[in-house]
């Protein structure tokens, strides 16, 4: 469901890269709620996107947005914490510690 949405926006070119959308994705209640909150922090690496935010719903959904952060020059993730460097975080302390 998330790759298709990111495919729809790729082919309509509201976004070049999945790497620079933000996701919502809407999800139901119950067992795939429970493992989907679990796992939040871990969903964008999972979509390669910039990032995925939560929210409850009946129907299980994914809406995609370009997002409006500069994409770090390594990781190409387009993420608020890009510094004047061009890296976000996570990517100036695997710089940093290699």
């Amino acid at each position: 469901m998330v790759n298709l949405a990111l495919e729809q926006k790729r082919v309509a070119k509201e976004i070049g890269k999945a790497t620079e959308a933000d996701v919502a994705l809407t999800v139901p209640p119950g067992m795939a709620r429970e493992v989907a909150q679990r796992y939040e922090k871990d969903l964008a690496d999972l979509f390669l996107c910039a990032s995925v935010t939560l929210r409850p719903g009946e129907t299980a959904t994914a809406e995609v947005r370009k997002s409006p952060n500069r994409p770090c020059e390594r990781c190409w993730r387009a993420l608020p914490d890009v510094g004047e460097n061009g890296l976000c975080a996570r990517c100036q302390r695997a710089v940093s510690e290699g």
